[in-house]
């Protein structure tokens, strides 16, 4: 194989994996957008809820108030769930977009992918189309780390870098932030 095409190989990969990355962002992007939509029927939910828990109160029918804060309850737990999460995939979004940029995926995409599961699993059950399809973006990272071929001298340990500490801290920054916002 000459120089040439050996050049035209990398070219091409190089291309293959910015698409890759693009549609890993793309697909993050309609996630993301998912659950803002979710968070947003909820927060209407919740505010009607507490209309009438406040309606309830002035009727002076207590125990069915409570029902009513009850369920107030459980929304805002969701509520921050969701929050968190969308937060952390924004976070994930711009981290892959700087993996684009850079060219250097090996190095930035192992922690987004952990990253990712991590999210995955926090949002599972709540909604589990937004899971399957955050696994799945996970796999397709997966695949470009795999067939990157960077010298093993090249590739840079970021297992201290972005340990699942700093994982954590990050998403405790989001949930601060869901609080925030809420």
């Amino acid at each position: 194989m000459g120089a040439a095409s050996y050049f035209d190989a990398f070219v091409h990969r190089k291309k293959d994996i910015r698409l890759q990355l693009e549609e890993a962002m793309r697909t993050l992007g309609e996630e993301q957008t998912r659950l803002r939509l979710k968070i947003g029927a909820l927060q209407i939910r919740q505010n009607d809820l507490l209309r009438g828990c406040a309606l309830l109160l002035k009727k002076k029918e207590k125990p069915r108030a409570k029902l009513y804060a009850s369920e107030v309850v459980e929304i805002s737990k969701v509520l921050e769930t969701l929050q968190q999460t969308e937060l952390a995939i924004e976070a994930l979004r711009l981290r892959i977009g700087t993996a684009r940029e850079l060219g250097d995926t090996a190095a930035i995409l192992r922690p987004v992918t952990q990253a990712l599961l991590k999210v995955k699993h926090q949002v599972g059950v709540l909604l589990p189309e937004v899971a399957t399809d955050l696994e799945n973006t996970a796999t397709s990272l997966i695949a470009i780390l795999s067939t990157t071929t960077t010298p093993e001298a090249n590739i840079v340990d970021v297992s201290n870098v972005f340990s699942s500490e700093q994982v954590d801290a990050i998403m405790d920054e989001a949930s601060k932030l869901a609080h925030a916002r809420m």
